[in-house]
């Protein structure tokens, strides 16, 4: 067996993010975690579970952001930030849609 398979771990990734043992995953899962909790096989694509492989140093650079709530402060700033667009995205639409139903002389 050669080096950097010694230094591999298997995760699992959550695409549904769901709670296993009361804890909110919404990355990485440690594979014994997840094995008896996930379903590994499924005809739908979102419940299925996905077996990754990652370097000892990947797994340690998530585990790290994770314990320092970088990972977290990451992910709901980049939620945070998709949400404004997304909502600014919609009021301008909605602006729009009104503007159109005015008479031209109201439309300014």
């Amino acid at each position: 067996m050669s080096n950097s398979k010694l230094n591999q771990s298997l995760f699992v990734t959550n695409p549904s993010h769901q709670f296993i043992r009361g804890k909110y995953h919404s990355g990485y899962i440690p594979f014994n975690e997840a094995v008896n909790q996930l379903s590994l096989i499924s005809a739908n694509t979102q419940m299925k579970a996905k077996i990754k492989v990652d370097a000892a140093n990947q797994v340690d650079k998530i585990l790290q952001l994770e314990q320092n709530n970088l990972f977290q402060n990451m992910m709901e700033n980049m939620m945070n930030k998709l949400q404004r667009r997304s909502d600014e995205g919609h009021a301008m639409k909605m602006r729009m849609d009104i503007l159109r139903k005015l008479p031209v002389d109201e439309q300014s």
